[in-house]
């Protein structure tokens, strides 16, 4: 599937899993010279990705690696 062919709730998913990642790793590990106070939040921050992991689930149609058996084994 390229991604001309996803629909807009898949793009949607996709971009929300990005930017949740994207705050994960800045709460993680936050550049220097970051504003200490804008680095908390990793329990917030990981919230969010499993979020988004859900909406990506229900987006693209999948219940887990039951429904891609060839990714079962990864």
């Amino acid at each position: 599937m390229t991604e001309s062919q996803r629909t807009p709730e898949q793009l949607k998913a996709q971009l929300k899993w990005a930017l949740a990642c994207e705050r994960l790793t800045f709460a993680l590990s936050p550049p220097a010279g970051a504003d200490p106070e804008s680095a908390n939040g990793v329990l917030t921050a990981i919230e969010r990705v499993q979020d988004a992991l859900k909406e990506l689930k229900l987006a693209f149609g999948s219940a887990g690696p039951a429904a891609h058996p060839d990714q079962a084994a990864h």
